[in-house]
């Protein structure tokens, strides 16, 4: 009696403990560091997770993205900071909420990047499982119970048709006409025919776009979330749900769900979760359509009206070589990282092992997500890039045009036509509308799992991955009737 009653003290520290191990430095953080988009990104790479942390600290609270907060919650959480994890996800999902439902009011993120972000799906459903992760590690079931149920209504009324729906549809024109009649009225108005407009903007249609997304790139939920959701539920012995387990089975059908039976059972469960890798990101690519022959028409126009030697045309379009055009950017998924850790082994200290599942790869989240928004990203941004750009080629080619009017005849004409090509390309710099690339950069590339039923004891747990990290848990309790959850950590 008297050993039982340790067995079952000792289970409830490990569980506020969370049997959290990591191959990753938790060293303390320090003091803040100045935020450097591309240093943080190489933090994060690295593995050097105090100073990414150190890094978002410094972000002022009112200018820091929803993203970036996804990231330092993340972040707390592998600092085994659970408390701190626990409120900065608190914050986050109330932003993430604030931000779908503002959704309609706002400029939509697919296309040039706004200030305003919002979160995709997939980091949603994962910031709520963490979260849930956290009240877990703190042994407070009810709440982790609580986001889990959270996470799992938003996977229950995830609508898959309509998505299916909307790629089946024709798709609409590169170039509406709308943005077409615009383009020629543009350069009607200084007396450039309609069918030289229309020639020119024919050669759009020669673009080389990504592929339309198909069925493979529909993202279809979070098995990560919907395990999360099936296992806090048995260990917090609530009504087993079985809609959830469907889903479960649907997005990764190798995973065992053998934890659902075992309360009823004299044996007890361990849990392996193995995380590996950060997610692969997002990149700005772009597409570059020379304009030379549209700013030679337009030159051609005010070289004829107001008596302008051709020499100073073919000055401009050679000096401008390569840098008058529309740039067309749009989001590219680039894998950037070494490829994550596998966890190809799980073994107990009674000699059983096995080798876990993928749970789920995050990775193909981002994937899906820019192959659903490439081309609609093209297509938006080649239509503001129009309406915008064309008239600055107008108005600068005129002020070009009458600077060498103006100095016909002068011996250093050619020093003022070279700061007029100056103010020129510098009137067309950043005009064109970035992509947004923007996203949660911390979370983990893979996640694995497998599960042990065992005699009531106390349990080492090593997992083994192919880059050669091992990580050992020890202490891992198991009671009669009861699963826990072990986690392992290895970027």
């Amino acid at each position: 009696m008297k050993d039982t009653r340790i067995i079952e003290i000792l289970f409830v520290i490990a569980i506020a403990c969370g049997f959290f191990t990591s191959c990753v430095s938790t060293n303390s953080v320090g003091k803040n560091i100045k935020y450097n988009d591309s240093a943080y990104r190489q933090a994060v790479m690295e593995n050097d997770y105090a100073v990414a942390y150190a890094m978002l600290n410094s972000v002022n609270p009112k200018k820091i993205t929803i993203a970036q907060q996804i990231d330092k919650a993340l972040l707390e959480y592998y600092l085994g900071e659970y408390d701190a994890a626990n409120e900065t996800f608190k914050m986050t999902l109330q932003r993430i909420d604030d931000a779908l439902i503002s959704q309609n009011e706002i400029e939509s993120k697919v296309g040039s990047a706004s200030s305003f972000y919002i979160p995709t799906f997939y980091e949603s459903l994962i910031a709520d499982t963490f979260d849930a992760l956290t009240y877990y590690k703190n042994g407070d079931l009810d709440s982790a119970m609580s986001r889990t149920t959270r996470a799992y209504n938003k996977l229950n009324a995830y609508n898959v048709s309509e998505i299916r729906q909307e790629i089946s549809e024709p798709e609409d024109a590169l170039i509406s006409e709308d943005t077409s009649d615009s383009f020629v009225q543009s350069l009607a108005a200084i007396g450039i025919p309609g069918a030289t407009a229309l020639q020119f903007i024919a050669q759009f249609q020669n673009i080389h776009l990504p592929k339309a997304p198909s069925e493979n790139d529909i993202y279809k939920g979070s098995a990560f979330a919907a395990y999360i959701r099936m296992l806090i539920t048995a260990i917090n012995e609530s009504e087993r749900d079985e809609n959830v387990e469907k889903i479960l089975k649907q997005l990764a059908a190798d995973v065992e769900t053998d934890f659902v039976d075992i309360s009823n059972s004299s044996n007890g469960r361990i849990e392996v979760l193995a995380l590996s890798g950060s997610i692969n990101q997002r990149q700005d690519a772009a597409i570059f359509i020379d304009a030379e022959s549209l700013v030679r028409a337009i030159a051609e126009v005010y070289a004829a009206t107001q008596n302008v030697e051709a020499f100073v045309i073919t000055r401009l379009l050679t000096a401008t070589d390569g840098q008058m055009g529309y740039t067309i950017h749009y989001p590219k998924y680039v894998r950037q990282y070494p490829a994550s850790p596998v966890a190809k082994r799980v073994s107990l200290n009674d000699g059983t092992s096995k080798t876990p599942v993928l749970l789920e790869d995050f990775d193909l989240a981002v994937l899906q997500d820019v192959n659903m928004t490439a081309r609609k990203t093209i297509k938006r941004n080649l239509a503001i890039d129009l309406l915008a750009k064309t008239p600055l080629f107008i108005t600068q080619t005129a002020i070009y045009m009458a600077t060498a009017k103006q100095l016909s005849g002068n011996p250093i004409m050619d020093i003022f036509l070279v700061a007029a090509i100056k103010g020129f390309v510098s009137a067309l710099a950043d005009i064109d509308p970035k992509a947004d690339i923007r996203q949660s950069m911390a979370i983990p590339s893979k996640a694995y799992c497998t599960g042990f039923t065992v005699a009531p004891g106390v349990y080492s747990v090593t997992v083994e991955y192919d880059n050669g990290s091992i990580e050992t848990i020890d202490n891992v309790i198991v009671q009669s009737g009861k699963s826990i959850l072990v986690e392992s950590i290895c970027k």
